[in-house]
């Protein structure tokens, strides 16, 4: 239960009031959907301004955890999924990692030409044949992402003839193809989803998601697969922890709004 604040403490006071709600929605305290105490309520709980609640909450919003409906009050959400983009990794596996049911639906497989784009990520000359395979992917019931996967001719050929629908195609290509993918490279872009692909994420019209555009390799840097991945950005997101490198400060100096750096 929501406690005052502990005024003796160095921290700011928004900040000891966005964590003492962050810690309520996140463990359940307050369930999504609910709606929170009022405003004046919750400022008197915890023994804050209006001002400093207000900012709390501003917070929370721009992170997803909250809504604020005019006129109705502000509302708990279902935190998104959150999975660390520190390997590489297909999305059957990162939803068991987090105890959640993976299930695909195959919405299309069919031979297309390569378009600039998609040649330079799989090393192939323009208008090349490519089997492009697209499926929406759920975790317990729920569409969290559709993936737009293109692959080289005799790949595809292959991967046809598979169930697509009960076998990640991650283990596919590593188990039954004997091909071992060693890296990735991911980009990582705000977009808006084609028309098909918004209907079967059960998105608003126009509303924006993340697109990861990611190539996998094998050994030798030689490249597998190219996919565009479409999250819905209300329900995943990717967790991404990086060390400062030392010394990166030496040598750096600010002159005239300008970064001077050798």
């Amino acid at each position: 239960m929501l406690t005052r604040i502990a005024r003796e403490s160095p921290l700011p006071l928004f900040y000891l009031t966005r964590e003492a709600l962050r810690e309520e929605i996140t463990s359940g305290q307050i369930k999504p959907g609910e709606r929170l105490p009022s405003e004046p309520e919750l400022a008197k709980t915890l023994g804050v301004s209006l001002i400093t609640l207000r900012r709390a909450l501003m917070e929370l919003q721009i992170e997803g955890l909250v809504e604020k409906v005019h006129g109705v009050g502000t509302f708990a959400r279902e935190r998104p999924l959150e999975q660390r983009l520190d390997h590489l990794s297909g999305f059957a596996e990162d939803m068991e990692s987090l105890n959640f049911v993976p299930t695909a639906k195959v919405f299309g497989i069919e031979t297309v030409p390569a378009t600039e784009e998609i040649a330079e990520q799989l090393c192939l000359p323009v208008a090349t044949p490519v089997v492009r395979i697209e499926r929406l992917r759920a975790a317990n019931g729920e569409p969290i992402m559709f993936n737009r996967a293109f692959f080289p001719l005799d790949l595809g050929e292959r991967l046809k003839n598979e169930d697509l629908e009960q076998s990640p195609i991650i283990t596919l290509i590593e188990q039954k193809f004997g091909t071992p993918l060693v890296e990735a490279a991911y980009r990582i872009e705000a977009a808006i989803a084609p028309p098909h692909i918004q209907r079967a994420l059960e998105m608003t019209s126009n509303a924006p998601s993340m697109l990861v555009k990611r190539t996998s390799f094998a050994a030798g840097r030689r490249p597998v697969y190219y996919t565009q991945l479409y999250y819905r950005g209300d329900k995943f997101r990717y967790v991404v922890k990086v060390k400062r490198q030392p010394g990166a400060q030496q040598n750096v100096r600010l002159k005239n709004s300008m970064v001077m750096a050798n």
